[in-house]
């Protein structure tokens, strides 16, 4: 680690300075104790971006809303109709492989 902290300091100065920190170190460390199936599902976003987009289509052609409970009644709606069409692609059946205990390291 060391050797490729030397080289790349130069270059990449704060990326090498916070790859060498001892906690971010430990934290890293903590995330690959986990399973391969469990860290595809800590990492990332592409759900999350696929509910965004109905929500951004609804609201972006709607100006202003006379009350924001209006607005909250109609994101609930797009989250269910989202929910009922997608409950499949996003199983949460993985979650079988998360460890039972808390304690990793």
């Amino acid at each position: 680690m060391q050797e490729v902290a030397r080289k790349w300091e130069g270059s990449y100065g704060s990326v090498v300075k916070k790859l060498t920190e001892e906690e971010f170190i430990h934290d890293y460390l903590t995330y690959l104790c986990y399973p391969v199936e469990v860290r595809g599902q800590l990492y990332t976003t592409h759900s999350l971006e696929n509910l965004n987009r109905p929500i951004r289509g609804v609201t972006k052609s709607k100006v202003s809303f006379a009350k924001s409970e209006n607005l909250l009644d109609l994101v609930y709606m797009v989250v269910k109709d989202f929910e009922s069409n997608n409950w499949q692609k996003y199983a949460v059946n993985t979650f079988q492989y998360w460890p039972r205990n808390t304690q990793l390291l």
